[in-house]
């Protein structure tokens, strides 16, 4: 039985068939793992497609931002120059190795940047809205005193 067990992880085997990417609006999912890797599920197909080893401790959780996730809503010159900067789909992971690790998300899953500086571990990440940026040339908030 454990042989048979082993095997099935092994391939990570999938039960069930797979899922419409059409309803699943991707057809990818990515997943985090104790065994410190990261691995990209094709959904249709119910395998792994990709395995990220680039931790050294486990990964704690996940962030994805989709290739059009960060274009805002104005128009003209400008607004093009963002959505051709910003058309990159990513993921970012991080965990028990107090490192932050981002990745393109296309097919290659080629490592963008390497993140340190935390001193202990990453338990939460999220990629920050454009919209909650500052503009350029605009004030930055300021605090406000409450008596």
């Amino acid at each position: 039985f454990l042989e048979k067990q082993q095997q099935k992880t092994n391939t990570n085997e999938a039960t069930g068939g797979g899922i419409d990417p059409s309803e699943a609006g991707s057809k990818f999912i990515v997943t985090a793992s104790r065994d410190a890797t990261v691995k990209f599920w094709d959904l249709e197909t119910g395998f792994c497609d990709h395995t990220i080893s680039d931790h050294s401790d486990w990964v704690r959780c996940i962030a994805v931002r989709g290739a059009k996730s960060m274009i805002g809503a104005s128009k003209g010159k400008e607004h093009e120059e963002q959505a051709s900067s910003s058309s990159l789909a990513l993921v970012a992971t991080s965990g028990n190795d107090r490192t932050i690790y981002v990745y393109d998300a296309n097919d290659k899953r080629t490592k963008v940047c390497e993140l340190r500086g935390h001193d202990h571990v990453v338990e939460a990440l999220s990629f920050l809205c454009s919209s909650l940026l500052p503009q350029k040339g605009s004030a930055a908030p300021s605090k406000s005193s409450s008596a």
